[in-house]
């Protein structure tokens, strides 16, 4: 009797090892890709929140007219080059596949 058991025992663990290998991991990768990408729309989020507030207190600090100089981002955080704001006021977001929001 114990043998057959032991033969079911390693054909039971055999099984679970392979749902785990087949379906578990599979699907553990696609979630920790997902929350990958979420994590990085945040950070995007946040840094566009904190561009905001820095031309915010810019525009606090003068009149709102003036120009603002800064620096923009042109390859996700590689590269950046010096920008110049002629109308502070009015932002536009890339919202993605070439649409663009305008915010006064």
């Amino acid at each position: 009797m114990s043998t057959s058991n032991d033969i079911d025992l390693k054909q039971k663990v055999a099984e679970y090892g392979a749902f785990i290998t087949k379906t578990l991991q599979p699907q553990l990768q696609q979630a920790v890709e997902a929350r990958e990408e979420v994590e990085r729309d945040i950070s995007e989020y946040h840094a566009l929140q904190a561009s905001l507030g820095q031309i915010q207190d810019e525009l606090k600090g003068g009149d709102g007219n003036q120009p603002i100089e800064t620096y923009t981002d042109l390859a996700h955080g590689a590269v950046y080059c010096r920008a110049r704001l002629s109308n502070p006021r009015t932002v536009f977001i890339d919202v993605g596949l070439r649409f663009f929001v305008e915010m006064n």
